[in-house]
C-alpha cells in the first residue's frame, strides 16, 4: 500500500514538473476559485489534470484545462496543509476552465471562464458544451481594441432544497461582447442533484 502510495505521489511530482509557469497558475487560479466559495467546507485536491493545451498568440497566452479534485479530511482552512488525506467515498468535482494570460504581463488575465461541477451531475455534457463555446470567446480576448473595462461576476443561487444548489460559474465580459455581457446562460441543477455540497 506505501509502495502505491509513493508511486501515485512521484506520478503527480512528474506532472508537476511538466507543466508551464502559467499551466500551474490556471491550476492554482482554479484551486482558489474552488475554495473561496461558501459552500464549500472540505480542503479539495487535486487528483488528475485530465486535459490541457496552452497557445500562444500575438496578444496573450491561451490556457485550457480540465481538473479532477477529490474530497480531503481537512476542512478548508486547512488548506495547505501537506498531511490532508484523501477522504475514501468522498465529493469528487470536475472543473472546466480556460484563461488568456497578456503577453507583456502574464499576471494580467485578459479574459478567463471557470466552472466546476460533478461529472454524474445530468446536465454535465450540456455545462461542457456551453464552456467550450465560452472559451472560443475568451480565446479571441484582447484581439480587438477594448476600452478596458471588464465585468467579473458568479451565479450562485439556492434551490428551494436546502443543501441542493444552481450550477456556480463565473465569467469575464469579452470585449467583443459589449459592456455587461457575459456570453453565458445560468443553467439549473435540477433538485435531485447537488453541487458543491462539500
Amino acid at each position: 500500500m506505501k509502495g502505491l502510495l509513493v508511486l501515485c505521489l512521484g506520478l503527480l511530482a512528474l506532472a508537476d514538473a511538466n507543466r508551464s509557469p502559467l499551466q500551474q497558475r490556471a491550476l492554482e487560479l482554479v484551486l482558489d476559485f474552488f475554495h473561496s466559495r461558501d459552500l464549500v467546507q472540505a480542503t479539495f485536491k487535486e487528483q488528475a489534470v485530465t486535459h490541457v493545451t496552452e497557445t500562444e498568440f500575438p496578444r496573450g497566452t491561451y490556457v485550457q484545462l480540465e481538473v479532477d479534485l477529490v474530497q480531503t479530511f481537512c476542512r478548508k482552512q486547512q488548506r495547505g496543509t501537506q498531511n490532508c488525506r484523501i477522504k475514501p467515498g468522498g465529493r469528487k468535482q470536475k472543473c472546466l476552465a480556460c484563461f488568456k494570460f497578456n503577453s507583456s504581463d502574464p499576471q494580467n488575465i485578459l479574459d478567463e471562464s471557470k466552472r466546476c461541477l460533478s461529472e454524474q451531475n445530468p446536465i454535465f455534457q450540456e455545462v461542457r458544451r456551453k464552456q467550450n463555446q465560452e472559451c472560443e470567446a475568451v480565446k479571441e480576448a484582447g484581439a480587438q481594441k477594448s476600452d478596458g473595462i471588464h465585468i467579473y461576476w458568479a451565479v450562485l443561487q439556492p434551490s428551494r432544497k436546502q443543501g441542493t444548489l444552481f450550477l456556480l460559474e463565473t465569467s469575464r465580459t469579452s470585449p467583443s461582447l459589449g459592456l455587461g455581457a457575459t456570453g453565458m446562460e445560468p443553467l439549473l441543477v435540477p433538485e435531485e442533484s447537488s453541487v458543491f455540497q462539500a
